[in-house]
């Protein structure tokens, strides 16, 4: 696995980790009556949320699909 990879899927990983959280403090507050401000930022950063999410499921499931099987690696090392 590249650099690039590694470290593009760890940063979108902590991004995906930190918005589930906001979206959890966020519906929280929601829940305990705090202002009707909070509900379109609520949405709006569910939504962020949505997309970061699915890009880093794609793109990890592009990298191990580009990661060689066992009998592929042996078979270029003969």
């Amino acid at each position: 696995m590249s650099a690039f990879n590694k470290w593009g899927l760890m940063g979108l990983g902590v991004v995906t980790a930190l918005l589930t959280i906001s979206q959890f403090v966020m519906g929280l507050l929601i829940r305990r009556g705090a202002g009707t401000e909070l509900r379109a930022l609520h949405f709006h950063s569910g939504s962020a949320m949505m997309v970061v999410a699915l890009v880093f499921i794609a793109w990890a499931l592009v990298v191990i699909a580009s990661i060689p099987t066992r009998s592929t690696a042996r078979q270029s090392e003969v």
